[in-house]
C-alpha cells in the first residue's frame, strides 16, 4: 500500500522508516514498516501530520500512519488540543481561536490554523510504503533454561498512548497544565495575579 500526503513538487527527498501497526503478524511471521519520503524535514512533516488531523482531513491508513510514527504525538500544544477535544464541548474552531489568544500571551504563535492546511499542502509532498519482511525462524526452544534469571519478562504489545504520552518530559507537564486551564476555563490564577484570555 502507499500513501501520497500532499501536492508538493518532488525534488531532495528525506528518507525515513519506522514500524507499522501489524496486529496479524504472529499469524503470518511477517512485520511490516513504512518507508518514507517527504521533500520536508521530519519535524515539518510531523506539524503537517497533526494539523491535517485536528481539523479530519486524514483518512484512516493516513491515521494509523501518523499515530505509529514516535514523535507524533510529542508535541505539547497538539497533547493540549487533543485533550480540550476530549474532554471539553468547545469545537475546533472555538479551542484554536483560544488557544491563539494564550499562545499570544506567552508570545507564540499557533502552528493549527485551518488556514495553514491549503497552504502546506500545495508546499509538502509525503510518499509513504507500507511493506512487509519475513520474521526470521528462530530454532525450536526445548523449554529448559538452566535458572530462572534465563526466562526473562514478557513485553507487552505497544499500544497508542493517551493525549499526554509518558515520553513527555517532566518539564513539560506543568506548561500542558498552565495551557490546558487557561484555554478550558478562559483564566488562571498565578503569582502574578489572574490572567485572563482577551
Amino acid at each position: 500500500m502507499q500513501l501520497i500526503i500532499g501536492n508538493g513538487k518532488k525534488g531532495t527527498f528525506f528518507g525515513a522508516t519506522w514500524p507499522a501497526i501489524s496486529p496479524s503478524s504472529e499469524l503470518t511471521r511477517s512485520e511490516s514498516f513504512w518507508h518514507v519520503r517527504s521533500n520536508v524535514r521530519r519535524e515539518v512533516m510531523l506539524k503537517f501530520l497533526r494539523l491535517r488531523f485536528f481539523w479530519e482531513q486524514t483518512s484512516d491508513p493516513e491515521k494509523e500512519f501518523s499515530f505509529t510514527h514516535p514523535g507524533f504525538l510529542q508535541d505539547l500544544e497538539f497533547n493540549v488540543l487533543l485533550a480540550l477535544l476530549t474532554t471539553t464541548e468547545l469545537s475546533r474552531v472555538e479551542i484554536i481561536e483560544r488557544m491563539e489568544k494564550a499562545l499570544k500571551l506567552l508570545d507564540r504563535k499557533s502552528n493549527f490554523s485551518i488556514n495553514l492546511i491549503s497552504q502546506w499542502n500545495n508546499h509538502i509532498l509525503i510518499i509513504a510504503d507500507l511493506e512487509s519482511r519475513p520474521i526470521r525462524s528462530h530454532k525450536a526452544y526445548s523449554g529448559w533454561v538452566r535458572n530462572a534469571s534465563s526466562v526473562g519478562s514478557k513485553r507487552k504489545k505497544p499500544s497508542i498512548p493517551e493525549p499526554i504520552s509518558e515520553d513527555m518530559p517532566e518539564n513539560k507537564i506543568d506548561e500542558f497544565d498552565f495551557l490546558y486551564e487557561l484555554i478550558s476555563v478562559g483564566r488562571i490564577e498565578t503569582n502574578l495575579g489572574v490572567i485572563r484570555l482577551p
